[in-house]
């Protein structure tokens, strides 16, 4: 099975923050709940993806998703 949730950054009479930033704190949020979901007494795979947009939004050093657990 496959579940997804979808963060949208929506700008409106600015210039949006710098979306490399924005990624990489929620890589970071996405590791840690990975960490939790791990602690659990599950059976088979529970892994989380996060998929960057692409571009100048992708963080310099890991330009694109963590499949890390």
């Amino acid at each position: 099975m496959e579940l997804e949730y979808k963060i949208i950054y929506r700008i409106g009479g600015d210039i949006p923050i710098n979306p490399s930033w924005i990624g990489e704190q929620l890589n970071v949020s996405v590791q840690a709940l990975q960490k939790e979901i791990n602690k659990k007494n599950l059976t088979g795979d529970h892994k989380l993806v996060i998929k960057l947009p692409e571009g100048w939004a992708l963080p310099i050093k890991n330009q694109g998703s963590s499949d890390q657990a």
